[in-house]
């Protein structure tokens, strides 16, 4: 009896230093996929900042805008394109062997829903099925889950609001790929 309770306190102990080592994977995991989410779409926002920034000081230039859409065009279809759809798989897979990593069921402030809102139509049925059931768990709060069918319903209507601010962390940290 007595040794039959030792081994439920140590197969106990294993679990949750599993869960622990697993929540902490999962957590470093989405810091990675947020960085490839976010990383090109942040050069992009500094290209065009630079390119307002010119145009106002030169105003005789008006080939500024059209090399900003020229390096837009090229970085979004042969970076952020491609990185999306691979971002959309790693997170469906991930989601599907650990849940919704949300930041109130992890305890964590990296946005990842974003990663959902940037997923082509073709895996639309997919999230939102995942999605669905993840809401149902208590594994995605309800703005993620709105924030991501918003943008699966046709981003039609005012972007869901959360009354806590979100840390989406500034571009120099995003590019430099360091998540605290």
């Amino acid at each position: 009896m007595r040794a039959s309770i030792i081994i439920c306190i140590i197969v106990f102990l294993i679990s949750c230093n599993k869960k622990t080592y697993k929540e902490e994977d999962v957590i470093s995991e989405i810091k990675a996929i947020y960085i490839s989410d976010q990383k090109y779409r942040r050069v992009l926002n500094l290209v065009e900042e630079i390119d307002n920034c010119e145009g106002q000081i030169n105003t005789l230039s008006s080939n500024n805008s059209a090399k900003t859409q020229l390096i837009h065009q090229l970085i979004y279809k042969d970076i952020i394109k491609k990185q999306d759809s691979i971002n959309t798989l790693k997170l469906i897979e991930l989601i599907k062997n650990y849940g919704f990593p949300g930041m109130d069921y992890l305890n964590h402030d990296i946005p990842i829903f974003m990663v959902f809102v940037h997923s082509e139509k073709k895996y639309f049925k997919e999230i939102r099925d995942l999605i669905e059931l993840e809401y149902k768990r208590g594994h995605i709060s309800k703005f993620e889950k709105d924030y991501i069918f918003w943008h699966l319903n046709g981003r039609n209507g005012i972007i869901p609001h959360i009354k806590k601010p979100i840390n989406y962390r500034t571009n120099e940290k995003i590019i430099n790929g360091i998540l605290q």
